[in-house]
């Protein structure tokens, strides 16, 4: 089965597509967070103020905490594509450069709100994983290993004992 060229570039597009969309609920829901729109404003009618409570509860779990995973799971898959076009003569400078810019971004973002930016982590995390891109999978699963027993954990609590 051949795949054309325009397909997937379609299936790209859907995925940046998708990628933005998670975007868009992450920001949304930042915003309901960050301004407080939804402190104690319900209804004066309980049946009202029940269906308030569960609109915002299938809101947080159905919708925030799946847009925080969908757009980390499109960004490494953007890293799987920039290792994918490397061998045939890509290069990481430009994934670099867009972490770069989002960073400069999540820095003056920070000036307005400085209780905490996603984007910051996003973007340092994205620096520090670019240079895994060139591992190979038997490396990656070593380093999946270790970072999942939580090392720094474990030395925390060894050094609470002392």
């Amino acid at each position: 089965m051949q795949h054309s060229k325009a397909n997937i570039t379609n299936r790209i597009e859907a995925l940046d597509a998708l990628r933005g969309i998670a975007l868009l609920a992450i920001t949304l829901r930042h915003f309901l967070t960050r301004y407080n729109y939804g402190a104690g404003v319900y209804s004066s009618n309980d049946i009202l103020a029940q269906l308030d409570k569960l609109v915002e509860f299938v809101d947080y779990h159905m919708f925030f905490g799946k847009a925080y995973s969908i757009f980390a799971l499109l960004f490494g898959f953007s890293l799987f594509l920039q290792r994918r076009s490397k061998a045939y003569g890509g290069s990481t400078r430009y994934i670099a450069v867009r972490l770069l810019v989002l960073l400069i971004f999540a820095i003056a973002d920070s000036l307005f709100f400085p209780s905490g930016d996603i984007l910051s982590l996003y973007a340092i995390c994205g620096l520090l994983i670019l240079p895994a891109i060139n591992l190979s999978a038997r490396w990656l699963l070593v380093l999946a290993i270790i970072f999942l027993s939580q090392p720094i954990e474990w030395f925390q609590i060894i050094a609470s004992f002392f």
